[in-house]
Formats: C-alpha cells, sequence, structure tokens
C-alpha cells in the first residue's frame, strides 16, 4: 500500500541550509584557534605541526569568502616555509595572502607579504624581483607612518641591495632603520642592524666604521648575541684592528674571543685565536708573549690532530725561537720538529 506522497514528504528530514550562519560563526572560531595553534607549533620550530594546524585552518574556510583570517593564514604558512629555507615554497602562499591584503586593502598584511615575497627572491637570488617588492613595502611602510614597521622595512631592503652589491644604497637603508629603531627603544633591533652595518663595512674593507659599528654592537648589553655570533664578531673587529695597526685593541678582542671558545670547548676556534693573538703580540715587538701563544696553539693543534695545522704551528715557533736564540725551546720541541708530526 502507498502512503500519501505528501505525508510522506512532511516525514523526510529537511535539507540542511549551507547558508546557516552559525556554522559560519563555528568555522571561523574553529579556524581561528587552528591559526593560533599552527602560530605556536612553529614559534616552537615544529614545523610539519605548524603546516598540519594551518591547513586545518584554510580548509575550515573552503567556504568562506576570502578575509583578514585566510590571508594571514596564508602568511603564517609562507613563514613556516620560509624558517626552514624553503624559499620557493614560501612564495606562493605568500602571494595568495599579498592578494588578500589588496583586495582587503589592508597595508600590514600587504607589507609583511612583500617583505616575506622580496626576502624569498632574496634568497633565491632573483635580486630584482627582491628589490622590487622591498621597495613597494618600504612605500607602505612610510604612507603608514609607522617607525617601526618602516626600520623592519628598510633592514630588509638593505639586505637586498647588499645582496645586489649596491653597498652605499644598503649602507643608507641600514643607516636609516638604526636610527628608527634607536628612537622606538627597539635594543633588538639595533643590535641586528648594528651587526649589518658592521658585517658591510668589514666586506668592503672601511675597517674604521666597521671598528666604530661593531664596538657598539658590542655594548649593546640589553640585547647579548649569542655565543657563536659573538665569537664571529670579536674576530671581524679585531682583524680591522690589525689592519688599522691597533694592536692592542685586537688583543684585548682575541682574549675575549678565546676566553668564548674556551667555555664551549671549540678547539678550531681557539687555534685561530692563539695564531691572531701571536701575529698581533708580534706586532708589538712582544716576544715572549708571540711564544706564549704560539707554544698554546701547538698544543691545540696537536689535540686537533690535523697535520697541516701542526707543521704550520711548529714553523712559526721554531721561526720565533730561533729569531731570538731561544735554543732551549727548540730542544723542548725537538721530538716534534725531528718527527714532522703525522
Amino acid at each position: 500500500m502507498y502512503h500519501d506522497p505528501s505525508t510522506a514528504f512532511a516525514q523526510q528530514p529537511s535539507d540542511a541550509d549551507s547558508d546557516d550562519p552559525f556554522s559560519l560563526v563555528d568555522s571561523a572560531a574553529v579556524a581561528e584557534e587552528r591559526f593560533k595553534a599552527g602560530v605556536a607549533y612553529h614559534q616552537e620550530a615544529q614545523y610539519k605541526m605548524a603546516l598540519i594546524s594551518l591547513q586545518r585552518a584554510l580548509d575550515m574556510l573552503s567556504s568562506v569568502e576570502p578575509g583578514l583570517l585566510k590571508g594571514k593564514i596564508y602568511n603564517a604558512i609562507a613563514t613556516v616555509h620560509y624558517s626552514q629555507r624553503r624559499y620557493l615554497w614560501a612564495l606562493e602562499p605568500a602571494r595568495k595572502a599579498l592578494a588578500i591584503g589588496e583586495s582587503l586593502d589592508n597595508n600590514y598584511l600587504r607589507l609583511i607579504c612583500l617583505d616575506q615575497i622580496g626576502n624569498s627572491y632574496r634568497h633565491l637570488n632573483d635580486l630584482d624581483k627582491a628589490l622590487a617588492a622591498l621597495q613597494e613595502s618600504r612605500q607602505i611602510a612610510e604612507s603608514m607612518a609607522n617607525s617601526k614597521i618602516l626600520s623592519r622595512s628598510l633592514n630588509n631592503l638593505g639586505l637586498a641591495y647588499k645582496a645586489k652589491r649596491d653597498y652605499a644604497q644598503a649602507i643608507n637603508c641600514y643607516e636609516q632603520s638604526l636610527l628608527l629603531a634607536k628612537e622606538n627603544g627597539n635594543m633588538r633591533k639595533v643590535s641586528q642592524i648594528l651587526r649589518n652595518i658592521g658585517n658591510l663595512h668589514h666586506r668592503i674593507g672601511d675597517y674604521a666604521k666597521t671598528v666604530d659599528y661593531y664596538s657598539q654592537l658590542l655594548d649593546v648589553e640589553s640585547s647579548p648575541l649569542d655565543t657563536s655570533t659573538k665569537i664571529k664578531i670579536l674576530r671581524n673587529i679585531s682583524s680591522a684592528c690589525y689592519a688599522l695597526g691597533r694592536y692592542s685593541m685586537a688583543v684585548q678582542y682575541l682574549k675575549q674571543r678565546l676566553k668564548l671558545a674556551q667555555k664551549v670547548s671549540d678547539l678550531k676556534v681557539q687555534e685561530q685565536s692563539l695564531d691572531d693573538l701571536s701575529l698581533n703580540y708580534d706586532a708589538l715587538g712582544k716576544t715572549d708573549h708571540v711564544l706564549h701563544y704560539q707554544e698554546q696553539r701547538l698544543q691545540i693543534c696537536l689535540e686537533l690532530r690535523n697535520s697541516q695545522l701542526q707543521q704550520q704551528a711548529l714553523d712559526r715557533l721554531r721561526a720565533t725561537c730561533l729569531s731570538v736564540g731561544d735554543f732551549e725551546r727548540i730542544l723542548k720541541y725537538q721530538h716534534l720538529f725531528n718527527g714532522r708530526t703525522a
């Protein structure tokens, strides 16, 4: 027996409304939470989990018109790829985020996406595209009249000019960025920019300015450098001092470098520091100090079991001993001179 079709229809479950505003609100709320989780994972360097969480956030918004949250998610995905040095992978999500920023006329989203794109192109050595993106970022930053944002944009632009070997433009950008960072009291940023300027002056052989900017960097106590970076800075500033004939100053920086290297048990850096110390003391005419550091260097070379370094250290020590007639010291190491350590 057939049922009355009108009553059968009435008994069917109602169709789901795809435009139910409450379901969209719920999706957006969940997407926001997953976005925040993705950012947290990224901050903890859990990149795989960050990408999973961010992709799930995007999936929650698949039926939603592009909005600020979706733009932020795309930019976060680009940032995770960038942090893993997957610069080519960072470009596509950054471009999608940029398109959303432009559609919303959101200058901040546009700016951070252009920075992401420009920095990625810089690492990919596509410097014309890098400069185009970063110059546009600077223009937006200037229009926003936000000195913190402008300082960051100028620093990024300086890095691109440096990569293109337009050092005058790079220094100009860095110095403007440094001035703004100092005005804002952002000492972490000040430290970063001082390092960039010092590195650039060292590269182009302007050693007086190298010493000036690196010494300022080392004095920024509120934003201390990590040990590895400080070791590199101390070698650069000491080599600049040596080139300028400021041997006593070079010695002070090298002693700091040696102490740090000993603290972290880095034999290679200890060997370099001891060799540089002996060279500076030789320039100062202090032979006793030269011999002292040459002997220490030889012992480190023996620990390193590097035959080439051992021979260099032996030759240097022997030459110094002969120059001052220190035959007793030569006899002390005679077994090494004869054996030419393997």
